[in-house]
């Protein structure tokens, strides 16, 4: 008699406890709030030098990668550009010569691709497929929606015609120009 009484307590515990789940009186186990930037995330990246660079040969104005804004810190990114062939090697600091910085103000995003005498890195130097070198600086703002940010600012473009050299130097043209950068989600 015992063992029934105890089987139907055990039973009423269990089906109340099913019970109140079902109708959402338990607790119930979820992730916790993630605290990612709202334009977290990978992007298509379509930049575009202005004609302002005559001496830039029109082929290498539109550059298109593949690019992923990353957190750093409340509103704040390190955009890493992942398709391309980059320069790399220690003086790519304190970012790579393939990151730059972003940051949200309100519905603007703002780019900042600096240009510092003390190291490289924090802006792109790329190897073009003809094997020459193009380094870009600037600065950009522009809306930031869901799916797609649209930002546009100056820009100094520095381009070696010459195959072979790791970066740009002395043998290099320079140019200023109003670059635009395209970011649609992926």
């Amino acid at each position: 008699m015992r063992l029934n009484a105890s089987r139907a307590r055990l039973s009423s515990i269990l089906f109340g406890t099913l019970a109140a789940a079902s109708c959402g009186g338990a607790p119930t186990l979820t992730a916790p709030p993630s605290n990612v930037n709202a334009a977290s995330g990978l992007y298509g990246l379509t930049l575009t030098v202005g004609s302002e660079c005559a001496s830039l040969p029109e082929a290498e104005r539109t550059r298109r990668y593949s690019a992923r804004l990353s957190d750093d810190g409340p509103g704040r990114y390190v955009v890493t550009l992942i398709d391309g062939t980059f320069r790399q090697d220690n003086g790519c600091i304190p970012l790579g010569c393939n990151q730059f910085r972003a940051v949200e103000d309100g519905p603007t995003m703002r780019f900042s691709l600096e240009n510092n005498a003390e190291w490289s890195g924090g802006y792109i130097t790329e190897k073009t497929t003809a094997g020459t070198w193009l380094e870009i600086y600037g600065m950009a703002a522009g809306a930031f929606h869901p799916t797609v940010i649209e930002a546009s600012g100056p820009g100094k473009v520095l381009y070696c015609s010459f195959p072979g050299e790791y970066s740009c130097s002395a043998r290099s043209v320079s140019c200023q120009s109003d670059v635009k950068y395209v970011f649609t989600r992926k």
